[in-house]
């Protein structure tokens, strides 16, 4: 890690290239640790059923994903903390087969994948806020158990706790996907009923 322009500026003399020594090398800090806690993703989406057959659908839409990451910076005695926030859209598609209905109410098991592209990175140093490298596209594969309850035939509420892996996207964008390429997750969002 290199020090600062800013940290270097304490040592500077006449003449004296910031962020390098006499020589014109680097200047790193000692004892520099970072410390990463990533939080578990949030997702709603909005999407499509349409049926293949009586028990078999495939389903696809728009799924909307906050990330949040925070960075503990220690160099010495100093320590500073950042706040990484990454937005991403989804488009999901997968197949799903019911396994019991009663009326409005009904359990499903999905199967599918998911191209998650980052719309937004923003990061936070000490207050100060700025717009970062985003991510490149994120490919992901999973299974899941569903409810749904149609408010109307035509529009119902789910959720969808499962499990998914998130394939390494080859960036250098710290985030909860590298961190727990393979977790479990729990999706909500409203499905349109198209019949």
């Amino acid at each position: 890690v290199l020090m600062s322009p800013e940290m270097l500026d304490n040592y500077n003399y006449e003449g004296h290239v910031a962020g390098a020594t006499r020589s014109g090398s680097p200047v790193y800090l000692s004892s520099h640790e970072e410390i990463h806690e990533y939080r578990q993703p949030i997702s709603y989406g909005i999407t499509a059923n349409i049926p293949i057959s009586s028990a078999l659908s495939l389903s696809s839409g728009v799924v909307y994903t906050r990330l949040s990451s925070d960075f503990t910076s220690i160099a010495n005695s100093l320590v500073y903390q950042k706040q990484q926030t990454l937005h991403y859209i989804g488009i999901p598609l997968s197949v799903q087969y019911r396994v019991w209905q009663w009326r409005g109410l009904g359990i499903y098991a999905t199967a599918g994948g998911q191209a998650d592209f980052n719309v937004k990175s923003r990061l936070e140093t000490e207050g100060l806020q700025m717009d970062t490298e985003k991510d490149r596209p994120q490919w992901s594969v999973g299974g899941a158990l569903g409810v749904q309850y149609n408010i109307i035939p035509q529009i119902g509420i789910y959720a969808e706790p499962g499990v998914r892996h998130y394939f390494d996207n080859g960036s250098s964008v710290k985030n909860f996907f590298k961190d727990k390429p393979t977790n479990f997750n729990l999706q909500v969002g409203l499905r349109l009923n198209l019949h």
